[in-house]
């Protein structure tokens, strides 16, 4: 499991919410999957002025991808990039996480 964690600010004056989404971006030269995939969100209460920390955990099929030769999920070897924001237009944190092969 990949646990992450950012935090979340309400500059405004009124209570709001934000919906916090993690991307995952497959290994260079992967074939046959998107460039960016949403894998997680979270939607959270955030009071006027207030920061939240807001986590939203990954589990191993957040990084994998469906094979048609072995009729299944399959988790590519290398480096997966996470990005973090509220939408894929605005990423505000990356982080690269290394799979080793199954």
């Amino acid at each position: 499991m990949v646990l992450c964690t950012i935090d979340v600010t309400n500059s405004g004056g009124r209570d709001g919410h934000e919906v916090v989404q993690c991307y995952v971006e497959p290994p260079a030269g992967t074939v046959g999957r998107p460039q960016r995939e949403l894998r997680g969100f979270v939607r959270v209460p955030v009071p006027a002025g207030a920061t939240r920390q807001v986590t939203v955990g990954l589990n191993r099929r957040a990084f994998a991808g469906w094979d048609d030769a072995v009729a299944g999920w399959v988790v590519p070897a290398g480096e997966h990039q996470v990005h973090v924001g509220a939408s894929s237009r605005h990423i505000t944190g990356s982080v690269t996480v290394v799979v080793g092969d199954a």
